[in-house]
């Protein structure tokens, strides 16, 4: 590991300033090379620390999320391969934006899956510029954390850490009742019966 993070430190001082822009540039095309952003996010962590690789990873990652409303906004079959696989997966369900970010806080989600979420969510453009900043900046502080401090991480506290983020997921669930037709029809007689 120790060789792996010498040859990332030599990289970065030989890229010079051309560094970053690399980094933003592999953000921007990451779809495209089917690369996780928590893969790509602990990268920045490991190659320009804390600071510097959240804050690369939050322009990268806004960058995607402008990218994918454009891309939904003006290419009809996008829009509507992005609203199946939505109904194959979010189906009608709210969502709240504490659910949002947890969600972008999950290792392997699908990042646009959730940008469609933020997208229904939010309704106009600029809300979702903001709540995909609120989506995204959690997201890039966490992974950042832990690709700064990876080599020194017990697998222990990481398995700890994957835990409590679970539990967070599950505690922030919209709690819903959902009755059929007859079911509430069947409720609401007796007391029609009773007031005759």
């Amino acid at each position: 590991m120790q060789e792996w993070l010498d040859i990332a430190s030599v990289w970065v001082a030989a890229a010079g300033i051309f560094a970053p822009l690399i980094f933003l540039g592999l953000h921007i095309i990451r779809p495209f090379l089917f690369i996780p952003v928590s893969v790509l996010c602990l990268l920045g962590g490991v190659l320009f620390g804390f600071w510097l690789g959240s804050f690369l990873s939050i322009l990268g990652l806004w960058a995607v999320c402008e990218w994918f409303y454009w891309g939904v906004q003006k290419i009809p079959w996008l829009h509507r391969k992005i609203n199946h696989l939505k109904e194959s997966y979010g189906g009608q369900r709210k969502w709240t934006i504490s659910q949002l970010v947890m969600l972008r806080l999950v290792p392997f989600m699908h990042f646009h899956f959730v940008s469609l979420l933020v997208m229904d969510y939010a309704k106009t453009r600029s809300a979702y510029r903001f709540y995909s900043l609120v989506t995204i900046v959690p997201t890039a502080f966490l992974y950042t954390i832990f690709g700064r401090s990876l080599t020194k991480l017990p697998p222990l506290v990481v398995l700890g850490s994957v835990l409590v983020l679970g539990g967070f997921i599950l505690s922030a669930r919209q709690k819903l009742t959902t009755l059929a037709w007859e079911e509430f029809f069947a409720m609401a007689e007796p007391s029609k019966s009773r007031a005759d």
